[in-house]
């Protein structure tokens, strides 16, 4: 079926090209995702669970309905003595016949500059890579068996790969820049006699905290997205959270060429330190071929910032203790 190897061939040239990591809305709360210099910069370890389900609903004649899912779990790790931090993070991405794993450690290094914090980061990844089409529904009973143009079997293959990043934060804005994939690993479908691999994804965020009053803040956001700063590959993501009392917060997102979202968050702990997230995407761009809403749902967890449990130095005329 010559059909199906054309949707193939023109997969792989979306992969050769376009953007290959998973997009988030709640991308503000996700910053070590983006980038490796923000690993340990807040102080306080942290853990992260997220959750998302792309056009859902969306139905296709392979991989069991077709919509994206994507999962991520994170942890960071402030580390005092080195002045710097450590991250983790394991990203599940299900797209099509393509299913991607990533697990990613992150090391970065921190320095005050002004009334903020700069973290340089470095982080090395393992990518492992499943493709086919196992799950495909021919229009006709027995084609899965006699057209060799279908994938029967499923590839996996895996690749090693490189990021860095910068971040800086304090408590006015934040801004950080950081690009994956460095090493433009390339790697073969034996399946399809083909060959597709990773390109540059570069990550340009920044956001304002402004205080509109003792217990609102409202903090526009930007995220630039760019693989290999290709036309088709670019994307920006502009929007803006506004926060009650450190306590719940609300807002919007425009994600250029795709979708509206609106975020809704809530602290669950008197000590703030877990907290819930939602948001839901409306898709205002090639319904035809999509699904009208996405979800995602986030969970994080904050330990106890370890500095707090210091006691303070007190200075006399006499003495110091």
């Amino acid at each position: 079926m010559k059909g199906i190897l054309l949707i193939l061939v023109s997969l792989m040239t979306l992969v050769g090209y376009a953007q290959q990591d998973a997009s988030f809305t709640h991308y503000k709360f996700n910053q070590l995702y983006y980038n490796a210099g923000y690993a340990g910069i807040s102080g306080a370890t942290t853990f992260k669970l997220l959750h998302r389900s792309q056009w859902l609903g969306y139905s296709a004649d392979f991989d069991k309905g077709g919509s994206q899912s994507s999962q991520m779990f994170s942890a960071d790790v402030p580390l005092l003595a080195f002045n710097g931090g450590v991250g983790f993070t394991v990203i599940t991405d299900k797209i099509g016949p393509m299913r991607n794993t990533s697990t990613q450690l992150s090391l970065s290094k921190h320095a005050k500059i002004g009334k903020g914090k700069l973290g340089l980061g470095l982080q090395a990844s393992g990518n492992f890579v499943q493709f086919g089409l196992y799950d495909y529904r021919p229009p006709q009973e027995g084609t899965l068996d006699t057209d060799p143009s279908i994938p029967k079997d499923r590839d996996l293959t895996s690749a090693f790969d490189l990021a860095g990043g910068a971040w800086y934060e304090s408590k006015e804005f934040f801004v950080g820049l950081g690009v994956n994939k460095l090493m433009n690993n390339n790697f073969n479908y034996t399946s399809l006699e083909d060959e597709g691999g990773f390109v540059k994804h570069f990550y340009l965020m920044g956001g304002y905290n402004f205080e509109v009053s003792y217990d609102l803040v409202l903090t526009p956001t930007l995220l630039i997205k760019s693989s290999n700063f290709s036309e088709r590959g670019t994307q920006f993501d502009l929007g803006a959270i506004a926060t009650y009392k450190n306590d719940m917060w609300g807002g919007l997102n425009f994600r250029q060429g795709e979708s509206i979202g609106v975020l809704l968050g809530k602290n669950l702990s008197k000590d703030q330190k877990l907290k819930l997230g939602y948001s839901l995407d409306m898709t205002i761009k090639g319904l035809a071929g999509k699904k009208f809403t996405s979800h995602e749902i986030m969970l994080t967890y904050a330990l106890p910032n370890a500095l707090t449990n210091l006691k303070p130095i007190i200075r006399t005329p006499r003495f110091r203790y």
